[in-house]
């Protein structure tokens, strides 16, 4: 009986961070913080003149990351016609957003929320630790904690926001399976 419950202890992580996600209609978190090139980057002041294409992903160390980026940037022209800015944030440290930056070639602002504060206000913060992550547990572990430069253990769950020029939540794309990540032309066909 006891691992039944143990096995069911991963889907009840997962259930309750579905439940605590922000949801469509709801006011963005307001960021300010700096990116790669050290512009200030400020949620309200681009939602202000246009929609905000927010990104979160886990690290250059992560392939699905640099695939889905890559993807991105290939397509960043088409947002960017679109009318949208597009801003990434992870815990990465400088110097590994560099390499991202060297292996994707992108163009966007990428945002190093080293306090995790930009990915706890989205709720897409969890605490790393066999259950929220059973499969490649120490090979995420450990490099999370290279990039990221500390031992807190944590991650974003690689979700995608569109806000609005109201400042409110258009569109989620939200899954805990890493590997599921929003497509470009998700993105497009659910701009404002």
């Amino acid at each position: 009986m006891w691992k039944a419950f143990i096995l069911f202890i991963p889907l009840l992580l997962i259930f309750a961070q579905e439940e605590n996600k922000l949801k469509i209609g709801d006011d963005a978190p307001h960021f300010q913080a700096k990116d790669q090139h050290g512009e200030l980057i400020d949620s309200e002041k681009i939602t202000a003149e246009k929609p905000l294409v927010l990104i979160f992903y886990r690290g250059v160390w992560c392939p699905h990351c640099i695939k889905h980026l890559t993807r991105l940037q290939d397509s960043l022209s088409m947002l960017q016609d679109a009318g949208v800015r597009v801003v990434l944030v992870a815990n990465e440290q400088p110097k590994f957003i560099g390499q991202t930056i060297e292996k994707t070639g992108a163009e966007f602002s990428i945002i190093s929320d080293s306090d995790y504060s930009i990915m706890k206000n989205y709720k897409v913060a969890f605490k790393i630790d066999h259950e929220t992550v059973p499969n490649y547990y120490d090979y995420v572990l450990e490099n999370t904690r290279r990039v990221s430069g500390t031992e807190e253990d944590i991650l974003p769950v690689p979700a995608t926001f569109i806000i609005d020029t109201d400042n409110k939540i258009h569109w989620i794309h939200f899954d805990t399976d890493y590997s599921v990540r929003a497509k470009v032309a998700e993105i497009l066909k659910n701009l404002p």
